[in-house]
């Protein structure tokens, strides 16, 4: 199954040599919301906001029409009220979309140059990802042993085989190298994640904590075949974003999933990948690093990327990232944004000058979010006469579901909603990776601490007063 890794290679060189050219998307949404169609090309694995995003709004009979720039073959995203349906495009194509709004994905139809590829995409989701059998696959997981797991991931990757197989003949060569490689690193993936899946299921008692990882389990690992033609494609980006650690957990037979830190995997690298591959997962590293790491270590980690002989394409976009982030450290003045709050009133975060303000990024579906609001509470009770505001920015998708949870849980303080994607985008701004997050800002609206203590840590109480105290410049 392997030597297409090899064979495909030059096909996809020679796709990478094509002149800029257009796409264009044209289509008919059946009962059209007011929602304007996106699409985002996947040209940026590291930094998903940096991705270039095409949009267009459906006129009153539905109609709409995109028209995309593209050099080479690409993998995107196409997004409507909500739903989101993965695409391929390559140069000159012209793809005709039509669906009903009420049902995006059960609805799809395409048509033109580029439809037959798009609508496997189509039957690959519908069948491997929308079916109830996957769905309820998590909870088979939480207590799989590993050879079990691994027998259900070959026979997954077996099936998406065999659906590629029955559309070979309706495909573009050059799709189908690059979705061959795709399945072949989901796969891979899939196993990678094994330990990681475990430990989201079980909680603090894991079941492969007891049941213990063979190292015969990552054999699958073993002569790996890499190459940076396939850089564009979703499934081997996310096996190099996964490997680093994995790798290092199986070669120091680590239990724990979060052990390692980013620079002894960045050292692991130099080793492992070479080209643009290693370019690509060193900077995918750092990073991660500055998204995850303390200020200090990040930024050590940082200066010694800089010295790297042989930094590549990457390394504009890590270079952003590491503005962002020091844009976002002690004593910077903290990004105002302005929002409407359940009432429909702005506010604004300079609004709350003089006061120490508790920034609390959460949404209604994140469950450790609302836990931590139960000790908050207890919180405000011994502040309630201080100069103290908690800040609450939501990021749902839902405004209704938004305010009533704010309703029903009598949830004090001032709120403000930030939709994903959409101006101002605040999550992006303070460069939330992960909730819930917080943020403490002092009387002076600068930052004293971006990664702030959970309500649920006794020492917050003793950041705020002593932040309190602290005098006005």
């Amino acid at each position: 199954m392997r030597s297409w890794l090899i064979s495909g290679v030059l096909a996809l060189l020679m796709g990478h040599c094509v002149a800029q050219k257009w796409v264009l998307i044209t289509g008919k949404v059946m009962y059209p919301r007011p929602d304007s169609l996106r699409f985002t090309q996947l040209a940026n694995f590291i930094h998903y906001e940096s991705n270039p995003i095409f949009a267009a709004k459906p006129d009153k009979l539905g109609r709409f029409s995109l028209r995309i720039p593209l050099s080479v073959p690409s993998y995107g995203e196409l997004f409507y009220n909500g739903h989101m349906a993965t695409l391929y495009l390559a140069p000159g194509d012209s793809l005709h979309v039509t669906f009903d709004a009420r049902r995006f994905n059960g609805s799809l139809q395409f048509a033109g140059r580029g439809a037959a590829t798009n609508q496997y995409l189509l039957q690959k989701f519908l069948r491997f990802e929308d079916e109830p059998k996957i769905r309820v696959f998590p909870k088979m997981l939480s207590d799989a042993l590993p050879h079990i797991y691994q027998h259900f991931a070959d026979s997954l990757h077996r099936d998406r085989w065999a659906l590629l197989e029955k559309w070979r003949d309706k495909l573009p060569a050059q799709f189908q190298v690059a979705e061959q490689a795709n399945l072949f690193y989901q796969n891979i993936v899939e196993k990678l994640n094994y330990p990681v899946y475990q430990e989201e299921l079980n909680g603090e008692k894991p079941a492969y904590l007891q049941t213990k990882i063979p190292p015969s389990y990552y054999q699958f690992l073993q002569d790996l075949p890499t190459d940076d033609a396939y850089l564009h494609v979703p499934g081997y980006v996310n096996l190099l974003s996964e490997y680093p650690l994995a790798a290092y957990r199986w070669k120091h037979q680590l239990k724990m999933v979060g052990a390692g830190n980013y620079t002894a995997l960045y050292e692991q690298v130099e080793q492992a990948f070479s080209g643009h591959t290693r370019q690509f997962v060193q900077a995918n590293l750092v990073y991660e690093s500055l998204s995850f790491d303390a200020w200090e270590t990040a930024k050590t980690l940082y200066q010694r990327h800089l010295r790297n002989d042989s930094l590549g394409p990457y390394q504009p976009t890590v270079e952003a990232q590491h503005q962002r982030i020091s844009r976002l450290q002690p004593g910077s003045p903290a990004p105002n944004f302005t929002l409407l709050s359940p009432n429909g009133k702005k506010i604004s975060l300079s609004d709350y000058r003089g006061k120490v303000v508790f920034l609390d990024f959460w949404a209604t579906w994140c469950r450790p979010c609302l836990e931590e609001m139960n000790h908050a509470r207890i919180l405000k009770e011994k502040l309630k006469d201080k100069a103290v505001v908690f800040l609450y920015v939501s990021l749902d998708e839902n405004a209704a579901m938004w305010r009533k949870t704010v309703a029903q849980r009598r949830i004090k303080g001032e709120h403000g909603l930030s939709m994903p994607g959409k101006a101002p985008d605040v999550a992006n701004i303070y460069q939330i990776v992960g909730i819930p997050a917080y943020f403490l800002i002092g009387k002076d609206g600068r930052i004293i601490d971006p990664q702030a203590k959970r309500p649920s840590d006794a020492g917050l109480l003793s950041d705020i007063e002593a932040a309190l105290i602290e005098k006005d410049e």
